[in-house]
């Protein structure tokens, strides 16, 4: 889909990041071919899957855990942040084209008045563009430092010989030295 306004532009790349990862399916309007869009419905359905599977095993290790508030206390707030995580989810996807008729509402000139002036408002809408980019990168940085700490602390404390419980049910006993 392509955007003609700076306002539209601001959140255009994080709608694009959010279909990358199966958060928000194509909208009609994307010009997808029907092969590409059934692909992008099956990756979003996995997606969607995964998530959903992820807060169940939380559930069930909380509901095993119930008694020991230290282990519970881990869990729940995650449980609760991915639980909220699949609801964004179908909102997006039950939603995608009222999403993109919003965004295309960015276009409409009483937005953009400022655009094509040259001036300070025109700079502005260009700083806003830059500051969400910025805002994405950031976010996107932050996401994938979670995800390599949540693999370097449970291996560093298998180094050092201590114990570590993942704050999930995996249905497997992981307390044992393979190698």
């Amino acid at each position: 889909m392509v955007y003609k306004s700076l306002c539209a532009l601001s959140v255009a790349p994080h709608l694009r990041v959010m279909r990358r990862v199966g958060f928000c399916r194509l909208s009609a309007r994307s010009g997808a071919g029907r092969l590409r869009r059934a692909a992008h419905r099956l990756y979003h359905v996995f997606a969607l899957s995964a998530t959903s599977v992820y807060v169940l095993q939380q559930l069930i290790y909380a509901v095993q855990e119930r008694k020991d508030l230290a282990k519970l206390t881990q869990v729940m707030f995650v449980m609760l942040c991915f639980g909220t995580c699949v609801g964004k989810q179908l909102a997006f996807y039950l939603d995608a084209d009222d999403v993109d008729a919003l965004i295309s509402a960015l276009d409409e000139p009483l937005l953009n008045q400022a655009a094509g002036a040259g001036g300070a408002g025109e700079a502005l809408l260009r700083g806003t563009v830059r500051g969400a980019a910025r805002l994405l990168r950031v976010y996107s940085g932050c996401a994938v430092s979670t995800c390599v700490l949540w693999t370097v602390f449970p291996v560093l404390y298998r180094i050092q010989g201590l114990h570590f419980e993942f704050p999930f049910w995996t249905g497997i006993c992981y307390d044992h030295i393979v190698v």
